[in-house]
Parts: structure tokens; sequence; C-alpha cells
């Protein structure tokens, strides 16, 4: 009866316990939100995205994860926040770019976060 209320007590105390960890914890509690973020149960992620960067000729491939619509004197523009994958998957980089200026391949979430984990090149993703 008081046995799933104990068990999810001692996994609190072990997540806690790790996250004051000095290094640990700052990979684990990053580690954790990645894998949020890529769980298929998950909205983090709307749709695929491919951006020029870091220079025009360059692309990255990407994830979007909100917009938000700008009203100024000059009329409204939505701007979607991108999310890149770098070298470190804890870290990333988080872009606010034009939704004129993504290019969106036809590929689902989990298709493209298999992309952007798989070392195949050269394929055609339009």
């Amino acid at each position: 009866m008081y046995l799933p209320w104990l068990g999810a007590s001692v996994l609190n105390f072990g997540e806690w316990f790790i996250k004051k960890m000095p290094f640990i914890g700052y990979l684990y509690s990053a580690s954790k939100q990645i894998s949020a973020a890529i769980d298929q149960n998950s909205n983090a992620f709307k749709d695929v995205a491919i951006i020029r960067h870091p220079r025009n000729g360059e692309y990255a491939f990407g994830f979007i994860t909100s917009s938000v619509i700008l009203s100024g004197g000059l009329g409204t523009e939505e701007l979607c926040s991108i999310y890149v994958f770098t070298n470190h998957l804890y870290l990333g980089d988080v872009f606010l770019i034009s939704s004129t200026d993504i290019l969106r391949p036809n590929l689902s979430v989990r298709e493209g976060i298999d992309e952007s984990f798989s070392t195949k090149q050269n394929k055609h993703i339009y």
C-alpha cells in the first residue's frame, strides 16, 4: 500500500542528491531536459527547421520550440525560437528567426531528431 509512495520518495531523494553535486548536477539536469524534449510524448519541439547559420551559404538543422508575433510601426512579424544542437548535446543554441527565413523540410520531429544524430551524408530531405 505504501510501496509506490516509498519508491517515489527514494527516487526523489536520489535525484535531489545528484542535483546537489557540483558538476554532476549540472550535467544531470541538462541531460534530463534534453531527454524530455526528445521524448515522443513531449511537445517541446513543434517542427523541424533548417536555418542559415553561422554564415550565409551555411545551414544548421534545428527544431522550432515556440513562436511570437512582434507588432510595431512597420507591421507584424512572426519570430520562431529555434533550438540547434551543438557538439555538446546538453547545451545547444537558441535563435529567434523570422518565420520567412526558415526552411521546413518534410520531416516529422522524430525523423528530424534521428537525422540530427545520424552520420549519413547527402540525403535528400525535401
